[in-house]
């Protein structure tokens, strides 16, 4: 059989870590994803660019990214007059700003567009069994390249002498006892080949044409009501725990189905490791590399 030729990219949200700080009366998860650049453009071939970007709207309300003199800024959706809104003057979504050289550009709005709060303001003080919205989509930006793409989520070490670091299988299994997350196993497939006892990979069940996007990985992030003060006692003792999001796409040529996407060598560029850690504190873009 001829080995088919395909391009593929490894992209990273580094800045879409979200780490969640366990203490023996409340859970606080926090992100800095309100400064995260998940935007991920790929070299290009004879079919184009391979273009994606990773957003969190029921998170942080970023629906999209745009580039201004060299600076990656967040859209917030538009205005009723198609205009793209890039931030809102005090948090107020009756003062959207349209001016992409804003001195406010950036400031997401206080609720969502149903009036409901954000994610990122409603998860502080958590008790168990409270869930803070957390939806992760992969949209296809490419000119005009469909595309297959995955996710990957690695379990890292928030804080102290190992922060970064993948979780090992003892803290794995303790911060499993704390959360769950409603992966959506219906339009997304878990990539056993792929996947680690930190790291879960899940690629989307179908080719994602030219601005179309992904059905959200999750869509909360729950606090178990059954954590006892013992086991959230033991994830805050090793430093608590982020989730680093990084995520591939790879021109639909490159495979027939879902089914060979998701069990071929997904290649990921930057997957924290012992050795290079997440940086967690990171405020630039994600590296990105493409193999051909």
């Amino acid at each position: 059989m001829t080995k088919k030729k395909k391009l593929a990219a490894s992209i990273a949200a580094g800045c879409a870590a979200s780490v969640l700080l366990i203490g023996s009366a409340l859970a606080f998860l926090t992100s800095n994803t309100e400064t995260k650049t998940n935007n991920f453009t790929f070299g290009s071939s004879s079919n184009g660019s391979i273009a994606a970007s990773l957003t969190e709207p029921s998170w942080d309300c970023i629906t999209s990214y745009t580039v201004n003199n060299g600076k990656i800024v967040p859209v917030f959706g538009k205005t009723s007059d198609n205009k793209p809104i890039y931030g809102y003057t005090n948090g107020s979504r009756n003062q959207p700003i349209t001016d992409i050289n804003d001195s406010n550009v950036g400031t997401r709005p206080l609720t969502t567009a149903t009036g409901a709060k954000l994610g990122i303001d409603t998860a502080t003080d958590l008790l168990p069994g409270m869930t803070v919205n957390k939806d992760p989509i992969v949209t296809n930006t490419s000119t005009h390249t469909d595309i297959w793409t995955a996710l990957k989520l690695t379990f890292v070490y928030g804080g102290g002498d190992k922060a970064g670091q993948p979780l090992n299988d003892t803290d794995m299994k303790a911060v499993q006892d704390v959360i769950s997350i409603n992966y959506d196993t219906i339009n997304w497939t878990a990539s056993e080949k792929n996947s680690s006892n930190s790291s879960f990979v899940y690629a989307y069940n179908k080719v994602l044409s030219k601005e179309q996007s992904s059905t959200p990985l999750f869509t909360t992030v729950t606090v178990k009501s059954s954590a006892t003060t013992e086991q959230m006692n033991k994830v805050t003792s090793m430093g608590n725990f982020s989730i680093f999001i990084e995520g591939m796409a790879e021109q639909n040529s490159g495979a027939a189905n879902i089914t060979e996407f998701s069990n071929s060598a997904l290649s990921f560029a930057n997957t924290p490791t012992a050795s290079a850690p997440a940086d967690l504190s990171s405020k630039t873009s994600g590296k990105s590399a493409v193999n051909s």
